[in-house]
């Protein structure tokens, strides 16, 4: 799958600890054709292409040509393994009906709810999209990425219902939590009132006839909303689930049997997610899993920047997202390999404090520089919803699952196609930590750990391990306090992280 893209960070990573040996200097060209990632690179290079941005009346399809290194051919952002040949790869799409949604407000349980709704003829199931927290039903519909997963559900068949929590509406902190959230809890549409709207709306939209009582429903959040998602659709028996950026309550996978695929960022620094958060909702698959329950796990990682790709907000050409792409190399934002080195809310910081180095991004409006803002994110594999995987997801909600207890039952997990590493827990850590990894083939497993010199300390080497996820624990008790690199190694595919051990 295209997300899990971390060798080019890994290539960075490790040269410092003196990178992997016998690695080709031989270089051959990468031609994309409607898209982007062009240029000369070495045998076995990791190499980014994306797809040309796309008119409203178009989708993206698939890759065509020299596609045997592509990890996702089914992916507008993915990654290939350079081969010893020069290739070309062709980004297709194919034509849609452009579509817009209703925009109405709808009496809720007690209040006028601002409801975006559309359904396409047929409908074979419809999608309930849930904003995170502070957010709204109309900022979640502007996305560039849930757009872009909106129009490949619609193209899809699927049916769109898109509103806000209770709280955004009346813009009261009815909780007193601080923040305008959707209530996961009580799991009831009689007293909380976030899921008696969506029964509300729902019996309204039938009663209108614009949806069938028959029609399947799936939910779909972001952050807070993927949260709501799991509790909704466990209220309401949907078959499926997802949660981008958020991993859900732990203790209702013990009985919930709605099958559920979450999308986390690698890089998470949201407080109430991050990391732990990734490593709580990987446990929570396996749970799921356990339980024969069907059941994704997909960690997005970080990718660089191409000059066109603010050319999917709406309002900004080909000149125009040349020149904010220009202006971020200018500052240093980016890195040699287009990599950004810091978060978006650093580089409005800088933005702010030196406004005459940034005449592009300054002439954005208000909404677009939000969406820059989003964008980078993503690129960051920070807390933001992403669309490369869109089309795992819609899958993953109508599949039907192997097994003998029916729809609910074991199906293969989504497997890295690189080797992946989801966390290590606890780091800092005195003096083991369990380091969880996921492995695309079968193959020998190799730790090796670094000290901050580059010297290594440590080696474990496992027998072989079958492709899927795995992790291992290592002990750190002849470590001396100080800050360290491992690196995981299967077959050919490397990747490495710092911890911190304290004593």
């Amino acid at each position: 799958m295209a997300s899990v893209r971390t060798s080019v960070v890994t290539c960075i990573l490790l040269m410092a600890l003196g990178g992997p040996s016998g690695v080709s200097a031989q270089t051959f060209s990468l031609t994309v054709s409607n898209g982007y990632g062009s240029g000369t690179f070495r045998v076995g290079d990791t190499v980014h292409i994306w797809s040309r941005t796309l008119p409203p009346n178009a989708v993206f399809y698939q890759w065509v040509g020299d596609i045997g290194t592509i990890d996702d051919q089914n992916a507008w952002h993915a990654t290939l393994r350079m081969p010893a040949a020069n290739i070309t790869v062709t980004a297709t799409s194919r034509t849609v009906t452009p579509w817009s949604f209703n925009n109405e407000l709808i009496q809720g349980a007690d209040t006028l709810k601002r409801v975006y709704w559309y359904f396409p003829t047929p409908t074979k199931g419809v999608i309930y999209g849930f904003h995170g927290t502070n957010g709204s039903a109309s900022n979640f519909v502007s996305n560039v990425e849930v757009r872009q997963i909106l129009n490949e559900a619609v193209a899809d068949s699927f049916g769109v219902i898109v509103t806000e929590s209770e709280e955004s509406t009346k813009h009261r902190d009815l909780n007193g939590d601080g923040v305008w959230r959707w209530s996961t809890l009580p799991l009831d549409s009689t007293s909380n009132v976030d899921m008696k709207n969506i029964k509300v709306l729902t019996d309204t939209l039938v009663a209108r006839g614009r949806l069938s009582p028959g029609v399947k429903r799936y939910a779909l959040g972001y952050s807070n909303g993927g949260f709501f998602s799991q509790t909704v659709s466990g209220v309401f028996h949907f078959p499926a689930a997802v949660s981008y950026c958020g991993q859900g309550i732990d203790s209702l996978f013990s009985v919930g049997t709605t099958r559920f695929h979450w999308c986390m960022g690698k890089y998470d620094e949201n407080p109430d997610v991050g990391q732990q958060g990734d490593a709580q909702a990987y446990q929570s698959y396996l749970k799921l899993l356990g339980r024969g329950i069907c059941a994704n796990y997909f960690l997005h990682d970080r990718s660089p920047l191409y000059p066109q790709r603010f050319m999917r907000i709406a309002g900004i050409d080909s000149v125009l997202s040349l020149s904010i792409a220009a202006e971020l190399h200018a500052h240093n934002i980016l890195d040699s390999a287009g990599y950004f080195r810091f978060q978006s809310d650093s580089i409005e910081t800088l933005v702010i404090r030196e406004p005459s180095g940034f005449p592009a991004l300054r002439s954005l409006t208000s909404s677009q520089r939000d969406e820059v803002s989003n964008q980078i994110d993503v690129m960051c594999a920070g807390h933001q919803v992403y669309s490369e995987n869109a089309k795992e997801v819609l899958s993953f909600m109508t599949q039907v699952c192997s097994g003998t207890t029916g729809l609910d039952s074991p199906t293969k997990a989504v497997l890295p196609r690189q080797c992946a590493l989801l966390q290590n827990y606890p780091n800092p850590f005195n003096p083991t930590t369990t380091i969880r990894y996921g492995i695309p083939l079968r193959s020998q497993v190799t730790l090796t750990v670094f000290n901050n010199l580059g010297q290594e300390v440590a080696q474990l080497v496992s027998g072989e391990q079958g492709a899927g996820y795995h992790e291992v624990t290592f002990d750190g008790n002849n470590l001396a306090s100080g800050v360290y690199f491992y690196r995981i190694q299967a077959g050919s595919s490397v990747q490495a992280r710092k911890l911190l051990l304290l004593r």
